[in-house]
């Protein structure tokens, strides 16, 4: 049983019939329950209540509305349940609601290694309505709904979930010392100077009115991001909540976006994942001759980069773990695709674009690699390049030297230096993401390798995306700056994924 909110704690009750035919019982309760059943078992039902004795109803996962199922003698809902003659491989309960009204908003059977879900449309994403309301109640990662297409199954292997960042890679270069140079920003401390900042933040949105006092939490769409903001901002409060406003207008009221609206733009393959760098940072593949008309249409191309960005944010990333992306910006034959009839709404949704991933989406960039630049748009390029940005982007002219300094051959596509095939656009989403992206390198470092059997050296390489939620993706932001701003996350941060103190 997995709770998709933290509302209340609930109970799982299991019975079944053992080989001998003796009926046992199970009860566990929590946030997250599991309960593991004997194949041979015969006749499994499973119950569900919140603790403290409601039941947890049934409703209609066919209907996107998620009705009661009710009793049409009595009027109330059906307590739900689920029976099976015989037991399946896995079988996952994602639970939902507070204590009054909790509900099971899906259901995911295994059988011999073969995912069979409950019909439920929503497989492997959030429900639309959770977007669907007031702009302060968004979550501040996800919106992406409705998607249909398999992840890769290497999506999240428990490599990247047990990642343990070094000071490098928490803080540019290391450099705890400076501002402005922090690159993990969730379930980790903050400094003195930052949480002073954050308090600031705190009494200029009340002042503002965005939020009620200076004790309130913020808007959970910028709630993980705050720091993250600020620190774009040069932390000047005042520039901070103009850039969330632009948030709010830019991404919060576009949400959410279903698979099926972009399916289209996501096959041309002008923006797509591949692979992880070394440090288990999902690579952004940008080739922009793949452009095609959506460079006349600037909605278009925003909503479809907001759903390629917010993949990553929902299924790739584990805040205080692994939270930026490294990116390819492949310019091969641009040339040939831009007409001179055209810049002028090439420009205009460049700057849409561009303004999505420097304000939306702040501080995730760790570096840049331009590659197969034409010689006439160096000067232009580089010009364009904020001197704040420029340490953080290259134009390699050995591209496969340069990149292979980052990432393993295998999680590179053939044309940057790399083994993995190169892919025609229409293969591009699913997404391509591939075990082992450390390298054998960072495994014989990690062990021992000759106190290791030849399958205790073999790194897990399944992906875990379907047992994580989206709060283990959002995070939290360990904000010290009040006792009220502490006494929101430091409870809930012991249920979340920490690395060594």
């Amino acid at each position: 049983m997995v709770s998709r909110d933290f509302h209340c704690m609930r109970k799982m009750d299991v019975a079944y019939s053992d080989e001998q035919s003796v009926r046992q019982q199970w009860t566990g309760s929590g946030y997250n329950v599991k309960c593991h059943v004997p194949m041979s078992a015969r006749d499994i039902e499973v119950t569900f209540s919140v603790v403290g004795g409601r039941n947890i109803c049934r409703v209609d996962r066919k209907d996107p509305q998620l009705p009661w199922i009710e009793d049409e003698m009595a009027g109330d809902p059906w307590k739900g349940w689920f029976c099976y003659a015989h037991c399946p491989q896995s079988v996952q309960f994602d639970v939902r609601g507070p204590s009054l009204h909790a509900y099971i908003s899906r259901v995911q059977e295994q059988y011999d290694c073969t995912s069979v879900a409950d019909t439920t449309p929503r497989q492997r994403a959030d429900t639309a309505d959770l977007f669907e309301v007031a702009p302060e109640e968004v979550p501040g990662i996800g919106g992406i709904v409705d998607l249909k297409k398999r992840h890769s199954e290497y999506l999240l292997p428990a490599e990247v979930i047990l990642f343990e960042p070094t000071k490098n890679e928490i803080f540019y270069n290391g450099g705890a010392d400076k501002t402005q140079f922090r690159h993990i920003f969730l379930n980790t401390p903050l400094s003195t100077v930052e949480n002073a900042t954050l308090g600031e933040l705190h009494r200029l949105l009340a002042k503002c009115g965005m939020v009620e006092s200076e004790n309130s939490a913020f808007p959970r769409y910028m709630e993980s991001h705050a720091l993250r903001i600020l620190q774009t901002c040069k932390f000047n409060a005042s520039k901070a909540v103009d850039m969330i406003k632009t948030i709010v207008k830019e991404r919060v009221m576009r949400l959410p976006i279903a698979e099926q609206d972009v399916l289209s733009d996501l096959n041309k393959g002008f923006i797509y994942w591949h692979g992880r760098d070394r440090k288990c940072r999902p690579c952004l593949v940008i080739r922009l001759e793949r452009l095609g008309d959506m460079a006349t249409d600037k909605e278009r191309a925003v909503r479809f980069v907001m759903f390629t960005l917010e993949y990553a944010l929902r299924f790739a990333m584990v805040p205080g773990r692994v939270e930026n992306w490294v990116v390819i910006m492949d310019l091969a034959n641009v040339m040939r695709t831009i007409s001179p009839l055209r810049i002028g709404s090439m420009a205009s949704t460049a700057a849409a674009i561009g303004m999505t991933l420097e304000k939306v989406y702040c501080g995730r960039m760790v570096w840049l690699k331009i590659v197969n630049m034409p010689g006439g748009l160096a000067r232009v390029v580089n010009g364009l390049i904020p001197v704040e940005k420029k340490e953080k982007v290259s134009f390699p002219i050995d591209i496969s030297a340069e990149l292979l300094k980052h990432m393993e051959p295998h999680q590179l596509e053939r044309c940057y230096g790399g083994t993995a095939p190169d892919l025609a656009p229409n293969e591009t989403y699913p997404f391509h993401f591939f075990k082992n992206p450390r390298g054998e390198a960072a495994l014989l470092k990690e062990h021992d390798m000759e106190s290791l059997s030849s399958a205790e050296s073999e790194p897990e390489d399944f992906s875990m995306h379907e047992s994580t939620q989206l709060a283990f993706h959002e995070g939290f932001l360990w904000d010290n700056s009040s006792a009220a701003a502490r006494g929101r996350w430091l409870e809930k941060a012991k249920m979340s994924s920490l690395t060594p103190a």
